[in-house]
């Protein structure tokens, strides 16, 4: 062999090794990349976990529908015992305004 063709023979050698190169470089950077896509992704699935058994936690303390039935009953019961109460109350009310009027006309007149 001759130093030309020797030559040669390197030259492509050397091509074919910046190829495999290039390939390799190629590949591992993207599953480099891929690895850290799936760590970002692995990290907000870790957040959204969290997120939802904070949601769960929450609506445990809920009522459930005939709970909450149930409350709608008693504050429509309380409802109507107030304006009984205050209907009672008035005569009260007319009572203690009577009474101040009188209390007012014993002082004007002294």
């Amino acid at each position: 062999m001759d130093l030309a063709s020797t030559q040669s023979a390197i030259s492509i050698v050397l091509g074919i090794l910046t190829i495999i190169s290039l390939i390799y470089t190629w590949v591992t950077s993207r599953s480099r990349a891929s690895a850290a896509e799936i760590g970002k992704i692995h990290d907000r699935v870790d957040l959204l976990e969290v997120r939802l058994t904070k949601i769960e936690t929450e609506m445990l303390h809920l009522p459930s529908a005939s709970g909450f039935h149930r409350m709608e009953l008693a504050m429509t019961r309380l409802q109507g015992d107030m304006e009984v109460l205050t209907e009672r109350l008035k005569p009260i009310g007319a009572v203690g305004d009577r009474l101040q009027e009188f209390l007012l006309d014993q002082a004007n007149k002294r």
